[in-house]
């Protein structure tokens, strides 16, 4: 593998570990810290949303934090950079465009499932707060361009692939609380939906 290549594999790595998700490392040796007991080592992650504590039970200890870790998206983007080559600026842009772009199909597919749960007021703060968020991602995404062309930098590869990953975990981030959201709504006390009829953890079709 390029030296090159390593860089964006230990990016990807690095910004999925410490993304606004807490996360725990697991240590041999130590008593792991999934609640599931899966088996981990210690080169093993998972998020924990340690935040979100109401949905979290006794018989479902974190089942949030396990589907999220889990997902298809993440697993697809994985074993295709280790599979392909991304040691320029154009492929690394095309590659790294791809899965910012189904990011954001995930993140407006979760939006559409958690209106379900939603009264109008509700939906028209959800659509509000969601322009909102789109608002400041655009503006720091401008700023951060206008600032490197005026120094004139010359950042390469490296800074493509770190900028989109940056970019890409911020969606991705985003569409795990809409989620999260969305399984709060769906395991209310006072009317918990059949789980074969809950949404909160299926993934938009990414092929």
């Amino acid at each position: 593998m390029s030296i090159k290549k390593r860089v964006c594999v230990m990016c990807f790595f690095l910004l999925f570990s410490f993304s606004s998700c807490a996360l725990r490392q697991t240590e041999t040796g130590k008593q792991a810290s999934d609640p599931v007991g899966t088996n981990q080592n210690s080169d093993s992650f998972i998020m924990r949303y340690d935040v979100y504590q109401q949905g979290a039970t006794s018989d479902k200890p974190d089942e949030f934090s396990v589907a999220m870790a889990s997902n298809p998206i993440n697993t697809k983007m994985e074993n295709d950079l280790l599979a392909r080559d991304i040691s320029n600026a154009h492929e690394a842009q095309i590659f790294f465009d791809k899965y910012l772009e189904r990011w954001k199909n995930e993140l407006s597919h979760s939006l559409k499932n958690l209106k379900k749960y939603c009264s109008k007021k509700d939906s028209d703060s959800l659509d509000m707060a969601q322009t909102d968020w789109e608002n400041s991602i655009r503006t720091s995404n401008a700023f951060d361009r206008e600032f490197i062309a005026g120094k004139e930098f010359d950042l390469g590869t490296q800074y493509v692939s770190s900028a989109l990953l940056y970019t890409i975990d911020q969606y991705r981030t985003r569409a795990f609380h809409v989620k999260y959201m969305t399984y709060l709504a769906e395991n209310h006390v006072m009317n918990i939906v059949p789980q074969q009829e809950q949404v909160w953890n299926k993934f938009h079709e990414i092929d």
